[in-house]
């Protein structure tokens, strides 16, 4: 699914995790990966509040949930990175190829399956 109407997007993993602030989880000397890896997401378009700049009301968009499925990250980065081992990482950061916006991960979750009566949804 996410290959057929997946949106592209260049991944890069945060390689240096060692100071990060123990409140507030930054680091101000945080590396990445030096060039992206090519992938895609499938994502939930949220309207974001009404901002008031110098031109008037700017409305836009943010991603407010993302989805790339464990054998898509699998696939395109951590195979290509060399560590079939890697995971997704709070702090990684990902930049989308049709607006050039920047995202930082803030939360690494999974699905989950339930079932419903004999059926599982």
């Amino acid at each position: 699914m996410v290959d057929i109407a997946g949106f592209p997007i260049k991944y890069y993993v945060k390689t240096n995790i060692s100071n990060a602030d123990p409140l507030y989880g930054e680091d101000t000397t945080s590396t990445y990966s030096t060039s992206g890896y090519d992938s895609k997401i499938t994502y939930q378009p949220e309207e974001e509040i009404n901002v008031i700049d110098i031109f008037g009301f700017a409305p836009g968009e943010t991603l407010q949930y993302a989805m790339m499925p464990k054998t898509i990250f699998t696939r395109d980065i951590a195979t290509p990175h060399g560590d079939v081992t890697l995971k997704p990482m709070v702090g990684d950061v990902m930049i989308t190829l049709w607006n050039n916006k920047r995202y930082e991960l803030t939360n690494v979750g999974s699905e989950q399956s339930i079932f419903l009566g004999k059926k599982m949804i």
